[in-house]
């Protein structure tokens, strides 16, 4: 056989095995999204909790207000179990928009500010598309927009298990990368990826951006980069991993005795340009301003709020002797959480260093911002906690305990959440 023909026929098998491995990911995506599906409505149907929830000291009062009336984007029968909490804010935007006197408002110096500016417009945005259809066949709005919702979210949630494999397997080989794509989709945070949340959509897109700077891709980098802006704020901090990726891109020229082409550096340029510009034109617009008045003065939260984190962190965690048992257990998955998220970008920094930095920014913003809450939620944005399970899950023991403690207790939380109970 020629070096040629044998070149073939290595590249066939590669692309091959790829194929064969994209199958099985999309597989295991839609068992694992009819599962959830049904999981979901059965748990509802078979038993119910008591009421209210105690988990935090502001969620007795927010437990179940889809049964108190007065809240009609929590009361929608239509995949109603895949609807609570920061669900009613995306549903009424696709609905109606930002200034609806529907949902829960700030009561400011101006006068009141409907809670949906705290949440950002491609997420609700992209409800909406599906939903006009859904519309038009007879469907009433709001249950339109559950269902384009959770549409949404699982086809992103697809999307991001690809993203993922596809990082993964850089390094670690076609086997890892399914497997980090199927942690990723059973982390016991994981069913949030099949709600009405922007979780699956912010993951396909920074994923995806992550990937494209990998291969070193930037002009595809870019338009995914800008989707996960204005899907979620701290998708910003891409911009971190963008210029990683160029730094790694001129060193990987430089040690072959090459210069990078001009037009790869206008590719880098623009993928470090077009989300910054995004995030300033959304950031100064009145929608912007609104959104930081909301997030700070309603929810307490913004950019490196130490001092709110810090007492909301010692007091969580220094009373948690005496806190009642839901509470211990919630906060002991959220610093279980942080710490192995931590951990792991640290250990994913010299393989994939623009994931890991873009990871410890997520991070580090979700842990300082306010008060120390849905961190299980926000870690699933911190890709190098996937790429580590993948590496990890190499050795059978370790891949068949990880999955059943993963399953079990996204069965728990995704129950607690199918409830109304709050879980991150």
């Amino acid at each position: 056989m020629t070096g040629d023909a044998a070149s073939d026929a290595s590249s066939a098998r590669a692309d091959s095995s790829l194929r064969r491995s994209l199958l099985l990911v999309t597989a295991i995506w839609a068992g694992w999204a009819v599962a959830l599906l049904v999981f979901q409505e059965v748990a509802v149907a078979r038993f119910q909790p008591d009421r209210p929830d105690h988990v935090l000291s502001w969620t007795a009062q927010e437990t179940g207000v889809r049964r108190f009336g007065g809240r009609p984007y929590l009361a929608v029968p239509t995949l109603g179990s895949h609807v609570a909490f920061d669900s009613e804010y995306y549903l009424s935007i696709a609905v109606v928009g930002y200034d609806d006197p529907e949902v829960p408002q700030y009561d400011g110096p101006d006068g009141d500010v409907p809670l949906n500016y705290a949440f950002m417009p491609a997420y609700p945005f992209a409800m909406r598309i599906i939903a006009t259809p859904l519309g038009w066949l007879g469907m009433e709005p709001i249950a339109a927009a559950a269902v384009a919702g959770v549409v949404v979210s699982l086809a992103s949630a697809l999307a991001a298990a690809i993203a993922m494999f596809l990082l993964a397997r850089r390094h670690l080989g076609d086997s890892a990368g399914v497997r980090a794509a199927f942690y990723l989709l059973v982390f016991p945070t994981g069913f949030f990826l099949a709600q009405v949340y922007s979780e699956g959509l912010f993951l396909a897109a920074s994923l995806a951006t992550l990937a494209c700077v990998a291969e070193r891709r930037p002009f595809l980098a870019a338009p995914f980069a800008v989707v996960a802006v204005l899907t979620r704020s701290v998708g910003i901090a891409l911009v971190l991993a963008i210029a990683v990726g160029l730094v790694g891109a001129v060193v990987h020229a430089r040690r072959a005795g090459e210069r990078p082409a001009p037009r790869e550096l206008v590719g880098w340029a623009t993928a470090l340009v077009a989300p910054f510009v995004a995030y300033a034109a959304w950031s100064s617009s009145s929608m912007g301003r609104t959104f930081e008045l909301v997030e700070r003065e309603y929810f307490g939260r913004a950019l490196l709020n130490l001092e709110t984190a810090w007492n909301g962190w010692s007091n969580a965690l220094i009373g948690l002797s005496e806190a009642l048992p839901e509470t211990r257990v919630y906060y002991i998955l959220e610093v279980i959480a942080v710490v192995g998220a931590a951990v792991a970008c640290v250990w994913a920094v010299r393989r994939w260093p623009a994931a890991s930095i873009f990871g410890l920014a997520t991070l580090a913003v979700a842990i300082t911002s306010g008060e120390p809450q849905g961190m299980i939620r926000y870690v699933l944005a911190v890709p190098p906690l996937f790429l580590m399970l993948g590496s990890l899950g190499r050795f059978p023991a370790v891949d068949r305990a990880w999955t059943v403690v993963s399953v079990l207790l996204m069965g728990l939380l995704a129950a607690i959440y199918s409830f109304d109970f709050w879980v991150a």
